[in-house]
């Protein structure tokens, strides 16, 4: 039997969704489970026991893949506990504890263990589990064993947690404890002695325990929990923490890693089966910097990364398809008109390769630096430009380099923060538009 291709029906370019340039705001999107591209091995790795670090430039989609595996794992477990933070509230915790930064390495590598296990019981306090969840995944008896257990070990940690971090207006800074304690009796003519009174007061005054004083109260009630749970933390915007020097910072980049390190061989040492992970996201170029740092921390990353780049060959062709499995799947109604495939999305709306040289995915990979961010950024300028084309061609890809180059010149400050003071980065460029 003969297979015809039938040609699907043309559609204008403004009716078509490239995802967004914003991977948290993608991952609430209602399809963002399908837009996902996830035949290529990068899913597989971050999958992996060891593996606990995304690298790579701004805008390559680490963000995108942590999130998906987050929603992927927490759909198919009703036990698990999941979260996605960003490393700019260390800062306010910081101030909550201490009153000031904190300046010494070693307190401030006790303030990093303290950080991580408070917001991790922050997440586990926020979704009680069921008991028909814990049935589900162990069984009737078992099931009622296991959960008696949980439900134990979270009422010790909320207990504690709430009477640290109460939500009265008023700071506790003092208790006066009063104990009276009298006798009295009538007037005793044989004896000449009259009735007594007395009363003793006690004052007692409380105070919240330093961070560092409940950091293993915290740690056990954890671990007592993720005996029968499981959790994916995530921590993003991590090269983004500029409250110190940048040789500070690099230092306490450095301990956290060890710090997550530590943490993820702990949970996982006695359960193979176990998934729990702490994620974290960072730049592949400031990696590069914590490596030159500490001799040490390099076995640590290498073994614990994977890196995205779809700058090289392979990775160009995967990038293409990434971005037409977004199309496809950005609605139902991309169905509707007969596109059924990532090849139809390519052949109908992309320009074909020439003498096996596929030029204009070429182009925009050159342009876009292979970051996914950029090639939809400047997808979507054409979009803009041309609403009522039904396909993409080279004369738009030029038209749309000037818009473009505004919206890189943003992302270049943004990546050169690290490294300058704002105010620097700017007169560089202001040297470079006046000579």
């Amino acid at each position: 039997m003969l297979n015809f291709y039938i040609e699907p029906e043309q559609i204008k370019l403004n009716k078509l969704s490239v995802g967004y340039t914003d991977g948290e705001y993608e991952s609430n999107d209602d399809n963002f489970m399908n837009m996902f591209y996830k035949e290529n091995h990068k899913l597989d790795n971050l999958r992996k026991k060891d593996t606990f670090i995304i690298a790579g430039r701004k805008g390559t989609g680490k963000t995108v893949l942590a999130l998906y595996y987050q929603k992927e794992e927490k759909q198919k477990n009703e036990l698990l506990y999941s979260a996605y933070t960003k490393l700019k509230d260390l800062s306010l915790l910081e101030l909550i504890e201490n009153s000031e930064p904190i300046t010494d390495r070693k307190e401030r590598y006790n303030f990093i263990i303290f950080y991580l296990y408070r917001e991790i019981a922050q997440v586990i306090l926020s979704e009680k589990k069921s008991y028909k969840s814990f049935k589900k995944k162990y069984g009737f008896f078992n099931g009622i064993n296991l959960y008696c257990r949980y439900l134990k070990a979270f009422k010790k940690m909320k207990k504690t947690h709430e009477v640290r971090y109460n939500c009265d207006p008023f700071k506790l800074i003092g208790r006066s404890v009063t104990a009276t304690n009298g006798t009295k009796a009538e007037f005793n003519t044989e004896l000449g002695k009259a009735g007594s009174e007395y009363t003793e007061q006690v004052s007692e005054d409380y105070q919240n325990k330093k961070y560092y004083e409940v950091i293993e109260h915290y740690k056990n009630s954890i671990f007592d929990i993720l005996k029968y749970c499981e959790i994916i933390f995530i921590i993003d915007d991590f090269d983004d923490y500029f409250n110190m020097s940048q040789d500070e910072t690099i230092r306490m980049m450095i301990d956290f890693i060890e710090v997550l390190k530590d943490f993820n061989l702990k949970i996982n040492q006695n359960n193979n089966e176990n998934i729990s992970k702490c994620i974290i996201l960072i730049r592949d170029d400031i990696l590069d910097i914590i490596n030159s740092y500490d001799g040490n921390i390099e076995k640590v990353i290498f073994d614990s990364k994977i890196t995205l780049n779809w700058n090289e060959k392979r990775g160009r062709k995967t990038l293409k398809k990434m971005i037409c499995n977004k199309i496809l799947n950005s609605s139902d109604e991309i169905k509707t008109f007969g596109y059924k495939t990532i090849e139809d999305i390519d052949r109908a709306f992309f320009p074909q390769k020439k003498k096996g040289k596929d030029q204009f995915w070429d182009n925009m990979t050159s342009l876009t630096f292979g970051r996914p961010r950029d090639v939809i950024s400047l997808m979507k300028i054409m979009i803009s430009q041309n609403p009522q084309q039904t396909k993409f061609n080279f004369e738009m890809l030029t038209n749309a380099k000037i818009e473009y180059s505004k919206h890189l010149l943003a992302e270049l400050k943004n990546e050169m923060n690290f490294y300058r003071d704002p105010k620097e980065i700017d007169e560089i460029f202001i040297f470079f538009r006046t000579n």
